[in-house]
């Protein structure tokens, strides 16, 4: 609503609201049915790193944390700080959730 919305209008909002109601400006709400969404569809491995993407793999291929270290010639705890990484990017929480992420999005075999 802005300053020149008609005031029996405002009274109606006002109400809906106080009686626990919701209100979306109906141009907010045509704007937001009708703009194409940018990014929205993005999926979250696309955004990884070259490195996070190969670690990620490996973890959802079964690889310990200590076989990827070996592999990538890095220390364990540069691995577990990547792992962390993806899982914080990913909103997950345990190696599980990211093989089913595998999984569903075709990323392992």
């Amino acid at each position: 609503m802005t300053k020149d919305s008609p005031t029996d209008q405002l009274i109606n909002v006002v109400r809906r609201l106080a009686n626990g109601g919701k209100y979306v400006n109906p141009e907010l709400a045509e704007k937001l049915l009708f703009t194409p969404l940018i990014n929205s569809e993005k999926l979250i491995h696309t955004t990884f790193s070259d490195r996070e993407f190969h670690v990620f793999k490996l973890i959802v291929s079964g690889e310990s944390l200590t076989s990827i270290a070996n592999k990538l010639s890095l220390s364990v705890k540069t691995v577990s700080t990547y792992r962390s990484r993806l899982l914080e990017k990913m909103r997950m929480k345990n190696n599980a959730q990211l093989v089913r992420y595998a999984i569903q999005h075709r990323l392992i075999e």
